[in-house]
């Protein structure tokens, strides 16, 4: 989840990008052991966001990896400004 510092507004993971299902465990072949990157999509944030809270909030049931230490993973205080990145030629903003 996304939280906006300022208001309180929250933001919900909509999916995984390249629509992988979220009700179930994937594993990838070959990284055993390893941590791979997953982009999540999310609702686009009001442009009056300046700062938000990254929450992990795993339900007790959820199923961890093998290589997951069990311990949440949050970040706070996010400068949103740092991870604008530019626009390209059609006008979409690109965000890292």
């Amino acid at each position: 989840m996304i939280i906006d510092r300022k208001t309180g507004d929250e933001y919900h993971v909509r999916g995984y990008d390249g629509g992988a299902p979220q009700d179930r465990l994937l594993t990838v072949e070959g990284f055993n052991s390893k941590y791979i990157y997953v982009s999540l999509l999310f609702p686009k944030l009001k442009k009056s966001v300046e700062a938000i809270d990254i929450l992990e909030l795993p339900h007790e049931k959820d199923k961890l990896p093998s290589n997951d230490d069990g311990i949440a993973k949050s970040y706070y205080d996010v400068k949103v400004k740092d991870y604008l990145s530019f626009s390209n030629k059609r006008g979409k903003k690109i965000y890292y």
